[in-house]
């Protein structure tokens, strides 16, 4: 196993890139040494180096506080709960089918369902929420299903059946 503690050559090598930095900033100015310390870290990447530490500075805006935007990111993709039909889990994400389509989301379903608010989305399967006002129909064919407004049929398990039929069947009559 190599030795993690510096030697005495190395620490001379070290100090040497040091003074040979110090020099050039010195003769060169700071943007010299900038520009060659950063090919130096592009050249280690592409031998496979890792850099310790952050090489980055702190975040600055630059733009005026009246030129910014009101909101931040694309309207467009943001999600409205009240679009959302159903939901599926699918391993380690979720897709939510809305009125506006469907989207792929990083979460669980589990994590996603205590935000939801109850009176309105209903488990209904280890793999499904449904919201109780997209249901259309409730099929009793080889196991209770829910018929939704975009046409999906979605499995209701047999532990959830029970619940699921005393919210529904009344607000469906």
């Amino acid at each position: 196993m190599e030795s993690t503690r510096p030697t005495e050559e190395d620490v001379q090598e070290v100090d040497a890139w040091l003074d040979s930095l110090e020099g050039l900033t010195r003769e060169r100015g700071a943007p010299a040494a900038g520009r060659m310390l950063s090919r130096l870290i592009e050249r280690g990447q592409r031998l496979g180096l890792t850099v310790a530490g952050a090489l980055n500075t702190p975040y600055v805006n630059t733009i005026p506080a009246d030129v910014q935007p009101a909101y931040p990111g694309d309207r467009s993709i943001e999600l409205k709960v009240g679009d959302v039909i159903w939901i599926k889990a699918e391993d380690y994400y979720v897709l939510i089918h809305s009125k506006r389509g469907r989207q792929l989301v990083r979460t669980t379903l589990s994590a996603l369902e205590q935000r939801l608010d109850p009176l309105t989305f209903l488990r209904v399967h280890r793999a499904a929420i449904v919201n109780v006002h997209e249901v259309q129909e409730i099929r009793d064919e080889n196991g209770l299903s829910l018929v939704l407004s975009d046409g999906s049929d979605v499995p209701v398990s047999r532990s959830r059946r029970a619940h699921l039929e005393a919210i529904l069947r009344s607000r469906l009559r």
